[in-house]
C-alpha cells in the first residue's frame, strides 16, 4: 500500500471506531460498497464517494485530505514518502471525559501508524487565558451539578453574536500566549478536540506555518452526536470531522466548512 498522509489516517482511524455511523437519522446513509473497498479507493487516490446527501456529497479520497496547493503539496509528499515520526498536538480541556478520551485515542492510532511518533495534549485557555477562559474546567464542573445553569450557559452562549465576541476577545487578550505556546510544540499536526479551541488555535496554526516554512495542518474532530456548540466549526479548517447528519448540517451553515472539508466518521473512543 502507498504511504498515506496523517490527514487520510485520521479518516482511517475514525471510520474503524466502533461507534462509526451513528447518524442521527437515515436521510445520511453509508455507501454499500464494503469497509474495505472504502480503504482501497481511498489509498490508491480514488474519488470515491462514500456518503451521499440530496445534492451534496463528501469524498473521502487522498487528494482532498490534505493540501492541494503546490507548495504544501511538496512538503507533504515529502513527509508522507519518509513516512517519519510525526508530532501531533491536541488541543482539549477536562470538561468531561469525552475530549481527552478522543485525543488519547487518535494519539495511539497516529502512534501505530507512524512509528516514533509523539503526540501531547494541551489545554490553551487553562494555562494562557484570561478571564473567564482560564476558569473554563472549574466552571464546568460546577455547572455540570447544577443542569439549569449549565443548560442556560450552553444556550445564552451558542449564539452568534457570543461566538464573535469572543473571538474578537480572546484573539486581543490570549493569541501571543497561544502562539508561543504553540510555536513551542513545533507540531506537524494539531488536532482540536474541543469546541473553544478552534478559532485562535486555527489562526495561529496558519501564522506559525508560515513563519516556520512548513504546512501543519489542523484537524476539528467534533467530539459531539447529537448537536454541537457553534464554536466547534470553522471555515478554514484543513478537515471537520463530525459523527451526525445533524453535525454536518450545522457545520455547513452555522460555520460555512465547504462540503469537501467535511468528513462523516464515527466517535473516536
Amino acid at each position: 500500500m502507498r504511504n498515506i498522509n496523517p490527514g487520510t489516517w485520521l479518516a482511517y482511524i475514525l471510520l474503524l471506531i466502533p461507534t462509526s455511523f451513528a447518524l442521527a437519522s437515515n436521510q445520511y446513509s453509508p455507501s454499500r460498497m464494503s469497509l474495505r473497498k472504502i480503504l482501497s479507493k481511498i489509498s490508491h487516490g480514488g474519488a470515491q464517494a462514500v456518503l451521499e446527501n440530496g445534492n451534496e456529497e463528501v469524498s473521502i479520497t487522498r487528494s482532498n485530505l490534505y493540501p492541494t496547493t503546490k507548495s504544501e503539496s511538496v512538503i507533504t509528499e515529502r513527509i508522507v514518502g519518509e513516512k517519519r515520526p510525526i508530532k501531533v498536538l491536541f488541543l482539549s480541556a477536562d470538561t468531561g471525559g469525552g475530549h481527552r478520551a478522543s485525543a488519547e485515542a487518535l494519539g495511539k492510532q497516529f502512534m501505530i501508524q507512524f512509528p516514533g511518533s509523539t503526540y501531547e495534549l494541551a489545554d490553551l485557555w487553562s494555562d494562557h487565558g484570561v478571564l473567564p477562559y482560564r476558569t473554563l474546567v472549574p466552571t464546568y464542573k460546577r455547572m455540570s451539578s447544577r443542569p439549569w445553569e449549565w443548560r442556560l450557559f450552553y444556550h445564552l452562549s451558542n449564539t452568534k453574536l457570543n461566538e464573535v465576541g469572543a473571538n474578537i476577545h480572546s484573539k486581543l487578550t490570549c493569541y501571543g500566549r497561544i502562539f508561543k505556546r504553540i510555536e513551542s510544540h513545533n507540531p506537524d499536526v494539531v488536532v482540536s478536540v474541543h469546541p473553544t479551541m478552534n478559532h485562535i488555535p486555527l489562526s495561529v496554526t496558519r501564522r506559525l506555518s508560515k513563519k516556520l516554512g512548513k504546512h501543519i495542518p489542523f484537524f476539528t474532530v467534533v467530539t459531539d452526536l447529537g448537536s454541537g456548540h457553534c464554536m466547534w466549526f470553522e471555515k478554514h479548517v484543513n478537515k471537520l470531522y463530525v459523527a451526525s447528519d445533524r453535525l454536518y448540517k450545522l457545520a455547513r451553515r452555522r460555520g460555512g466548512t465547504p462540503p469537501e472539508n467535511i468528513v462523516m466518521a464515527g466517535l473516536p473512543i
